[in-house]
């Protein structure tokens, strides 16, 4: 039977060792994944057997950050090099464009080296020269798009300023506008990346649409290539927008806008209170069955049709029951215990449970060829160095889209640490008494004292 079609890790913090995986598809970003779960849940691999039509490959990467490619896999992705050059060469070619400068990004990482050399390309190919002062080295922020415009306006003024990606171009746009000079009229200026903002921003930014949902459909169907160890490159398309004076797309109207915006921020407002409500439900608890008591109407209020709370060994998480037991010497659970539980299950609507098994099967052979289902997500729960478990959820709208969806599981890592911390101070009394039972350090008349403020904080006399 097919054990798992595909596991993500949204979090890209931590990648699971998983038994009897036929695919994992590791992402950056979150458009991709979501087309390449509504792909496979469209295809009915869950139900069918593994057999040689299927011929599945050991793993699918999604690399959509530059060009990284990994030995041993399928890969998939675009080339930097050439739309950044594409921008370029449309400045120099339509727009007749000869002062241009550059806003790089972290050169030391490949996705910002080749879209950097592919500018000072484009330039000497054109025999136009190019001098340091017409680049600046930004970090991707906004903030670094704005120092940028500050670093130019203390030389010649450019024509037309390149950022490498939509937020510093963004951020350009925002002091060039401060500065007083008309985009694009006095300044021409492009992006890279196609962020939401780039469109809704006035003027329009002009960039490049990285494509990422085909880039999730990609990678689907190379799980069912029968090449091995293929990797792609997919064409980008360059948006050519108001900040360059090209001005292709018909404008939205202004009451489309504002109902786009209105249920974007209702949508945004209705998951941030529940969240809320979430932080403020877990706050206090003293054990796990509490939280989970607590978590079921979450649960039920999210879109999710499954939902698995997989904890690691609760005598390593919460080792402290035992007096005896030096908790300076107790070592934090850094990693996946060899057996976790499912303390909370939902599937089918209805809530339950399940004991111990291998952690590296992330849930039980049995409950996963009962259920059938095509794909998981997987999210680590941690505390800074501890590692409490991870949750599973199916391929739902919040898992995949929502912005707070990473915030839910940050909830149920505070609730846990909270539990942890309550569980190491309620033994804490105990052990100073076992210690004067032990060590007879005091009489009689001091420890009854000491007890009492140990164990009757508020009543303080003898």
């Amino acid at each position: 039977m097919l054990d798992f079609d595909l596991i993500v890790d949204p979090t890209n913090q931590q990648i699971l060792p998983m038994q009897g995986v036929s695919a994992q598809i590791f992402h950056q970003a979150g458009s991709e994944m979501k087309k390449a779960c509504q792909k496979l849940n469209g295809l009915d691999v869950g139900k069918a057997k593994m057999t040689d039509a299927f011929n599945l490959p050991c793993k699918a990467v999604i690399h959509t950050c530059g060009p990284r490619y990994i030995d041993g896999m399928h890969n998939v992705g675009i080339s930097d090099y050439n739309s950044q050059k594409r921008i370029v060469e449309h400045l120099i070619k339509k727009h007749h464009l000869t002062k241009i400068n550059y806003v790089c990004g972290i050169l030391q990482g490949k996705e910002g080296m080749e879209r950097y050399r592919a500018y000072r390309d484009a330039m000497e190919e054109h025999g136009i020269p190019v001098c340091d002062c017409q680049v600046y080295c930004g970090n991707y922020n906004r903030e670094s798009g704005r120092k940028a415009i500050e670093y130019f306006m203390k030389n010649q003024t450019p024509q037309a300023i390149v950022f490498a990606n939509d937020a510093m171009a963004i951020g350009g746009m925002e002091r060039l506008q401060q500065y007083g000079y008309e985009i694009p009229k006095d300044i021409v200026v492009t992006g890279f990346d196609n962020d939401e903002l780039s469109a809704f921003y006035i003027p329009s930014l002009t960039t490049v649409d990285r494509r990422q949902e085909m880039l999730g459909e990609k990678a689907v169907d190379l799980l069912f290539d029968a090449q091995s160890h293929t990797s792609v490159k997919l064409e980008t398309q360059i948006l050519y927008r108001e900040s360059c004076g090209c001005n292709c797309q018909t404008p939205k109207s202004i009451r489309d806008l504002r109902v786009e915006y209105q249920n974007q921020c209702l949508s945004y407002e209705e998951a941030l209170d529940a969240l809320k409500s979430m932080e403020l439900d877990l706050t206090g608890l003293e054990s796990v069955e509490e939280l989970c008591s607590r978590l079921k109407k979450y649960v039920i209020r999210s879109d999710m049709k499954e939902f698995y709370l997989c904890l690691c060994d609760e005598k390593k998480l919460f080792a402290y029951d035992d007096i005896k037991t030096n908790i300076r010497e107790q070592a934090i659970c850094e990693h996946y215990t060899q057996k976790v539980h499912i303390p909370l299950a939902y599937h089918d609507r209805k809530f339950d449970s399940y004991g111990k098994f291998p952690s590296k099967e992330i849930l039980p052979y049995e409950m996963r060829n009962k259920l059938q289902k095509t794909f998981y997500i997987v999210t680590p729960i941690y505390y800074q160095k501890i590692c409490y478990g991870y949750c599973v959820s199916d391929g739902s709208v919040f898992a995949l889209k929502s912005e707070l969806a990473y915030l839910w599981t940050v909830n149920i890592s505070m609730a846990l640490e909270n539990i942890r911390k309550w569980k190491c101070g309620k033994i804490e009394p105990r052990r100073i008494v076992e210690f004067m039972k032990e060590h007879r350090l005091t009489d009689w008349h001091m420890q009854l004292q000491l007890h009492k403020i140990i164990w009757n904080p508020d009543d303080r006399g003898v």
